[in-house]
């Protein structure tokens, strides 16, 4: 059969169930697999993101559609322009005054065109939140934002497999958002399938799922409101399929007990 189309990849990402005859293409082909963990961080990313922004004033607004050679108004009464193509990065000094002069414009060439519209609108949602981040900055009086994030716990992730060789990290912070869990498990290796890190109570018969980790990387992921740790001490990070089924499949690579 063909390649899955970027919907059924889309689905992939956010958990969802997909038909059986996609599933198991999604398990043999190596495009697909690699097109719908792209997609997988870029739903990370946005699950992580503040769910509350700055208002953004008007001359980072400007900054950024010279970075990106948007044509929108700022107050969003004008729809923004074509988004395929970008300018130099610039510092957050120069994204801060409207007197610049645009700077010329890169052709935007994506790797593969039917994961365009993700790739344009991910470079646009990080260049708002880039910009919401230099004026925090500015208003700070710092070099750069502020932050009240405070150690509650953490963990050392021992390695339950020998295809891990070296242990983890979890950390618990106070953040102005709420309590977040950040894990450093730059020891996994890359995979068919995708890591998701799991809290668990201390018999590990009750668990919640935080999100997917992309091997080799750190996440930062929220725990969720009314949810005690005191309950939940154990993060583990398992080795999940694509296989639209949410429930934990019981291949643990790592494990720790969150200390205080």
């Amino acid at each position: 059969m063909s390649h899955c189309d970027p919907m059924t990849l889309a689905l992939v990402a956010l958990g969802e169930d997909i038909p059986a005859d996609e599933a198991a293409h999604l398990e043999s082909c190596q495009t697909c697999l690699a097109d719908a963990a792209e997609l997988g961080q870029v739903v990370t990313v946005g699950r992580e993101a503040p769910l509350e922004l700055p208002e953004v004033p008007d001359h980072v607004w400007a900054g950024i559609q010279r970075e990106l050679a948007l044509g929108g108004a700022p107050d969003g009464t004008d729809r923004l322009a074509s988004i395929a193509t970008l300018s130099p990065r610039t510092t957050p000094a120069q994204a801060g005054r409207e007197q610049d002069a645009p700077a010329p414009v890169v052709p935007l060439r994506p790797r593969r065109s039917r994961v365009l519209g993700v790739a344009a609108v991910a470079a646009a949602a990080g260049a708002i939140l880039g910009g919401a981040v230099v004026w925090a900055a500015s208003e700070s009086g710092g070099s750069g934002p502020a932050t009240t994030e405070q150690l509650v716990a953490q963990a050392v992730l021992a390695p339950l497999t020998d295809a891990v060789s070296a242990p983890g990290e979890a950390t618990v912070l106070d953040s102005p958002d709420g309590q977040v869990v950040r894990v450093d498990a730059t020891a996994l290796p890359a995979n068919d399938g995708f890591y998701e890190v799991w809290l668990l109570d201390a018999d590990a018969t009750k668990l919640v799922a935080l999100g997917a980790l992309p091997a080799g990387s750190i996440g930062t992921f929220t725990v969720p409101p009314g949810l005690s740790l005191a309950d939940y001490p154990v993060v583990d990070i398992s080795l999940e399929s694509y296989d639209g089924d949410p429930s934990h499949s019981k291949n643990s690579l790592m494990r720790g007990i969150l200390e205080t």
